[in-house]
């Protein structure tokens, strides 16, 4: 009895460092996962933050105003149209200028600016050209005087954006690409310790879907195991960091998250799944010779 118990130490370590490997690659692949799905949200925020500002010609009629808001509201693009008094507009600018700016009520002694909205659009129609094109035609509205909108910040951003989903594509594919053959390695050594065994099974005349299932089952449970902790680490980590700043937790939905460590559970089973049904049908078309030269 105390010699089986010593030979199944082994065992049991390589199941546990195996164990703790995959886990960590999870984690690595979920914080990635995370990392991109912030960046995802706070791009769209901000691209969801541009538009243009309607600027309203001087003594419009309120009539005119609620008809202007009611076509703005109506346009699929349009995500927020938001009316600004004149008197709003004058502070605004003033406080652009500064404290030591003059005043220029005092100086002009009226108001020279008029009131105006400031539309931003949905995540789609966040680019110049798709901006020009939904702005055409509402210089004819007797109301509307200028159309203004930040030409060089859009271009900027979206050429910014595109080049940040491409380098996060690319990381991902590459890190997923990473996490299969670490996690697959891993899975190996563990079934590579089974090889013996395994041949004894063959000696005694098991089939090879007997030989694998127990090893495939086993990698499974191990592969569960892993995910799990995987996800709890991950967890703490987003609650640790949430509480050094709550904008972090913000980031992302919590149904991403959960989305995510479903995702990490999946990919861990799967992996350590293929992985372990590949290295037995290696090791078990393997013969004595090659079995001991191994």
């Amino acid at each position: 009895m105390a010699k089986a118990k010593i030979k199944k130490l082994p065992l049991i370590s390589s199941q546990i460092t195996a164990s703790v490997s995959v886990a960590l690659v999870l984690l690595l692949l979920g914080m990635v996962a995370m990392l991109g799905l912030a960046a995802r949200n706070i791009t769209r925020q901000v691209k969801e933050d541009v538009g243009f500002t309607v600027v309203l010609s001087e003594g419009v009629s309120p009539e005119q105003i609620e008809r202007l808001a009611s076509d703005l509201d109506g346009m699929e693009a349009v995500r927020e149209a938001r009316f600004v008094s004149a008197d709003t507009v004058l502070a605004r600018w003033q406080e652009m200028q500064g404290p030591d700016a003059e005043n220029v009520m005092d100086l002009l002694g009226v108001n020279p600016f008029t009131a105006e909205f400031d539309v931003s659009v949905t995540e789609a129609y966040a680019s110049t050209d798709s901006i020009l094109r939904l702005t055409e035609g509402m210089l004819d509205n007797p109301a509307v005087v200028e159309i203004s909108m930040s030409n060089e910040m859009i271009d900027s951003l979206n050429s910014t954006v595109k080049s940040l989903s491409l380098v996060m594509v690319i990381v991902a594919l590459a890190l997923l690409v990473i996490s299969f053959i670490l996690i697959n390695n891993t899975v190996r050594l563990t079934i590579y310790a089974r090889r013996f065994l395994i041949h004894t099974m063959k000696l005694v005349g098991a089939t090879d879907r007997y030989i694998r299932r127990p090893l495939v089952v086993s990698s499974l449970l191990s592969g569960l195991a892993a995910s799990i902790f995987a996800v709890i680490l991950l967890a703490l980590l987003i609650y640790y960091a949430g509480r050094l700043d709550p904008i972090i937790t913000e980031a992302v939905d919590p149904l991403q998250t959960m989305i995510v460590f479903g995702g990490m559970i999946v990919a861990g089973l799967t992996i350590c799944a293929v992985s372990a049904a590949m290295s037995a049908h290696k090791y078990i078309r393997m013969n004595r010779d090659e079995i001991y030269s191994y």
